[in-house]
């Protein structure tokens, strides 16, 4: 004769067999469970939604401004780096035509309040021979002047002008 799964009827009849104190308390520990978990979802969604609402926005800008190497070199590139570290990256430059050592640039998508610059003077675009970087500045619009010395006295410094 075949086996029948009769394993919910058994469950029932033990069910049914467990006095009522114990009946109670299974019954109370699933409404417990569901319970938990409900508690749990609506805590998660009240903290999601309070911090979406009071927390300060991240808000992309553009910056832009002037660089300058001092000692003549030409600007080989600007690199911009984000204190949000999101939008950190290569901007966008053009040096004068009369003057190669003075370039403006632009750089999209910054998130952070602050930034400061690393500016390639001398060389060529993929490998500049002097690397001078900044301070760190608030604001939209920044000009910097770069001190790159010789070649030989690396650590050079690039100042905020205005």
């Amino acid at each position: 004769m075949p086996a029948t799964d009769n394993s919910s009827g058994d469950q029932q009849t033990l069910y049914r067999r467990l006095d009522r104190r114990t009946r109670l308390r299974l019954w109370s520990r699933r409404r417990a469970k569901t319970w938990t978990s409900g508690v749990a979802v609506v805590i998660i969604v009240i903290g999601v939604t309070f911090a979406a609402t009071k927390l300060p926005r991240l808000e992309y800008h553009m910056v832009s401004g002037r660089v300058e190497c001092k000692s003549g070199r030409a600007v080989q590139g600007v690199y911009i780096h984000d204190s949000a570290s999101r939008g950190s990256g290569f901007a966008r430059w053009n040096a004068e035509t009369t003057r190669p050592s003075v370039a403006w640039y632009t750089r999209n998508n910054l998130l952070g309040k602050k930034y400061s610059v690393s500016v390639g003077c001398g060389g060529i675009p993929q490998k500049w021979e002097v690397n001078v970087p900044s301070e760190e500045v608030s604001g939209v619009v920044n000009n910097f002047t770069c001190i790159d010395g010789p070649i030989k006295i690396q650590p050079g410094y690039c100042y905020h002008t205005s």
